[in-house]
């Protein structure tokens, strides 16, 4: 099943005011939900893959940072894209006779933990994320058991050139929607459909196999370790290495989860960017507040064999 090609064939027909169409769109935005529960200390499969020390603070019920006005009403209007990408997803699969459940309560045999599958279907689950448009500017690394199904065929941009999207697969996603087979498994894998809230970009399907199960599991055990740590807090997450300037720099930077993080005042988190490594003329150069050791094993991974030549 290719899901972009099913909620397109909705779109259209929602677009000349099918009536079919319009009903199953209104009977999703008006399908009463079950109430969540609001234990502060609740654990969710949304935190699996997240920042240790972030969900402490929540559960702690620490004070996020102050926001202006503006800020509030853009994270309003970005969640409610969200929403909205979700609720298109649930009506295109009603639309086509395919949905059986929306905000499905997954049971977990663990205390005081809580999840709801997105989207389901006779066969699958759906989990769905929505992402801005300049999140596929940046490849990400398949986390293990995650395949591509669709979304990411070249193709020519308006000035002719070739372009591949990149991945834009996170592991929180695949521990989050892999999470749904372990808990409340289905004939086929889970799928995850990550889609551009801007429109720019084709959507992306993918599916989580089993080998993900083993990293759920690690993942769970680290929430509930920070959970029964309480009042104590992880420690900050540690600085990553990234290619930048299109691919003459690599700098140390802050993890990327701290860029959005609600608790920066709370958290302190170093958001400087250093460049360790710089390439001028063809040749890369090593600078001094570089970890070389670290910088090497970087550019092994990435296989940068210029840098890592420079390295020794």
């Amino acid at each position: 099943m290719i899901l972009t090609d099913l909620i397109d064939e909705f779109l259209k027909a929602l677009s000349a005011a099918d009536t079919k169409a319009l009903s199953c769109k209104r009977d999703i935005l008006l399908q009463a939900l079950p109430p969540k529960e609001r234990d502060p200390l609740r654990l969710y499969l949304s935190d699996l893959g997240k920042c240790p020390r972030s969900v402490a603070y929540r559960l702690l019920q620490t004070e996020k940072d102050p926001q202006s006005p503006q800020s509030e009403a853009n994270d309003r209007w970005m969640f409610h894209l969200a929403d909205e990408v979700e609720s298109v997803v649930a009506a295109a699969l009603l639309f086509h006779g395919l949905l059986t459940d929306y905000q499905h309560p997954v049971k977990i045999p663990r205390e005081n933990w809580g999840g709801r599958s997105d989207v389901k279907t006779s066969r699958e689950t759906i989990e769905v994320k929505s992402v801005r448009s300049n999140s596929f500017n940046h490849e990400s690394p398949l986390p293990p058991g995650v395949v591509l199904e669709h979304g990411r065929d070249p193709y020519i941009n308006g000035f002719g050139d070739e372009v591949k999207p990149k991945c834009v697969m996170k592991e929180s996603y695949a521990l989050q929607g892999g999470s749904y087979d372990l808990f409340d498994p289905m004939p086929e894998n889970v799928m995850l459909y990550v889609a551009d809230r801007g429109g720019a970009n084709t959507p992306q399907q993918y599916r989580a196999g089993a080998e993900i199960q083993p990293l759920i599991g690690i993942q769970m055990e680290l929430m509930d370790d920070v959970r029964a740590s309480l009042p104590d807090i992880p420690d900050k997450l540690v600085r990553v290495l990234n290619i930048r300037d299109y691919g003459k720099t690599i700098k140390e930077e802050p993890d990327p989860r701290c860029s959005y993080c609600k608790y920066k005042y709370a958290c302190g988190p170093d958001l400087s960017k250093r460049i360790w490594a710089a390439k001028e003329d063809g040749l890369w150069g090593v600078k001094k507040a570089a970890d070389k050791s670290r910088l090497a094993a970087f550019a092994s991974q990435a296989g940068h064999d210029k840098l890592m030549e420079v390295l020794g």
